[in-house]
């Protein structure tokens, strides 16, 4: 069985979670993109799924990364080479994944 957060330990007082406080450490940075379909193989990022971009962070080996091929956004894992040999620019990073379950 999971445990999850207790919003009642701050003194007894409720305070709410905020999605901004969870997910993004570089506000100035930080951008939020709907999937419009399933992700690379090995990501589990599914159609429907948002995004949390950091354009501030360095690439490293196994992120899964937002880069700019052909006048799209697309995303890949670890590598700013496309599949298909042409260049690609990174945009960002992806540091986190937002579901909403069924």
């Amino acid at each position: 069985m999971g445990k999850v957060f207790d919003v009642m330990k701050n003194n007894g007082e409720e305070r709410p979670l905020d999605i901004h406080d969870l997910m993004v450490k570089n506000p100035s940075s930080t951008f939020f993109m709907k999937m419009e379909s399933d992700g690379p193989d090995g990501t589990d990022i599914k159609a429907g799924d948002t995004l949390v971009i950091d354009r501030s962070h360095s690439p490293k080996r196994g992120n899964v990364l937002v880069v700019a091929e052909d006048g799209e956004l697309k995303v890949q894992k670890h590598s700013i080479k496309s599949d298909s040999g042409e260049d690609s620019t990174l945009w960002g990073v992806v540091t986190g994944l937002l579901r909403q379950l069924p």
